[in-house]
């Protein structure tokens, strides 16, 4: 399933329930994965460059641009609501 929000730039992202929820999706699915996310989010540490990877999730703090936005495939509805959930509160 394939996700994708855009939010304005004032939207805020709490990073650590985020990298809970994509740690906990890829151990329920098995290291095949099946959960990719990159993108941007703007959280309480300010802009971040976000991508999960084999090693875990990988952050790098960089200058915005007018949109943020994430991307990501989730193994199913759940992961997916869940997400949105995260993201819109």
């Amino acid at each position: 399933m394939r996700g994708h929000w855009e939010a304005e730039g004032d939207v805020i992202v709490d990073i650590e329930p985020l990298k809970a929820f994509l740690r906990d999706a890829l151990q329920r699915s098995g290291h095949e994965g099946l959960l990719r996310c990159k993108g941007v989010v703007r959280t309480q540490s300010g802009w971040q460059l976000l991508q999960w990877t084999e090693d875990g999730l990988a952050l790098e703090s960089f200058a915005p641009q007018e949109t943020s936005r994430l991307e990501w495939i989730a193994t199913g509805q759940s992961e997916s609501d869940r997400l949105r959930r995260l993201l819109t509160g």
